[in-house]
């Protein structure tokens, strides 16, 4: 049986496990992923990790990285010249234009119960609105916004400690697994129109890394994980932005019965544990950073830093 000839687009590491798929059940021809970008304090130009990947796993295999599809239209001719029977989109991060969806069948694979969550922060939002579930879906690509038909879909349970790092690990597992499924008979997945209420997916804002303590704490861990490991939300605190890296509701019920007079974002340390107070209840924070400082366990942290 003939190799479907496939390119794919994408650019951080959790789709790496996919690209592997695609090269393995496919005859790669092209890789396309965003430009080097400035990395660190040093602003070091660096290569994303799907081009890191298939500069040292895929031989001969052409790695392309245009800083635009609609404005760099020799890109778009490179595409064509590769002759794809298939384009394998995953968190490319560029817009694909008319003129290369017209080349060949594009999939999509896009972490989000479509039409919910369209847009570049599918993951990150689920986790802050608290969702329930979300899914792996991949769909037929067309001109707009992650507007495509669907092809398939494979729902994901969601637990309120999850983050964002670990929803990503499980996405990118998934997303293997569908596109396993898919590939292996495509004609077995016709495309499904999107129905239901449509919402976008926004990036996180600067004002939305200063967590709200004034909700209830469910909502606030939900909000702290959805910034995990990076960018991490903050609280301030001695006139200091501190960090959130690891955070819980206490499993013993009703400890805010201790402090009664708190009011919410006001925070306490007891017996090398530091807690914050929501509407609700606490939220325990197990591991902070001081600006410019190491991540340390609130205990740790508390003997450098008095709250």
């Amino acid at each position: 049986m003939t190799k479907l000839r496939a390119i794919f687009m994408g650019t951080p590491e959790f789709v790496i496990g996919s690209l592997e798929l695609v090269a393995a059940e496919c005859e790669l021809v092209g890789v396309f992923t965003k430009a080097p970008a400035p990395v660190g304090r040093k602003q070091i130009l660096t290569p994303s990790p799907v081009a890191v990947w298939a500069e040292a796993n895929a031989a001969g295999v052409p790695v392309i990285t245009p800083r635009s599809l609609r404005k760099q239209p020799e890109f778009v001719e490179e595409v064509r010249s590769l002759k794809p029977d298939i384009i394998i989109v995953f968190a490319y991060g560029l817009i694909l234009p008319q003129s290369v969806l017209d080349i060949a069948p594009c999939v999509c694979v896009h972490p989000s119960a479509l039409p919910l969550y369209r847009g570049m922060n599918p993951i990150g939002r689920a986790i802050w609105n608290g969702d329930s579930f979300t899914e792996v879906d991949l769909i037929a690509m067309d001109a707009g916004v992650d507007t495509g038909a669907v092809l398939l879909r494979r729902r994901i349970e969601l637990n309120p400690s999850i983050t964002r790092g670990a929803l990503e690990e499980i996405v990118a597992a998934e997303s293997v697994s569908a596109l396993r499924k898919y590939l292996a008979a495509p004609a077995d997945f016709p495309p499904v129109a999107q129905e239901g209420e449509a919402s976008m997916a926004a990036a996180f804002s600067a004002e939305e890394l200063a967590i709200d303590f004034s909700l209830p704490a469910r909502a606030v861990l939900a909000r702290i994980n959805a910034l995990l490991p990076t960018p991490a939300g903050y609280f301030v605190a001695n006139g200091e932005k501190i960090k959130i890296h690891s955070a819980v509701i206490p499993a013993n019920a009703g400890i805010q019965s201790i402090y009664k007079n708190w009011i919410p974002g006001q925070a306490r340390y007891d017996n090398g544990r530091l807690f914050i107070m929501c509407s609700d209840d606490v939220i325990e924070i197990l591991r902070a950073q001081r600006p410019g400082g190491k991540i340390l366990a609130a205990r740790d942290f508390l003997n450098g830093f008095k709250i």
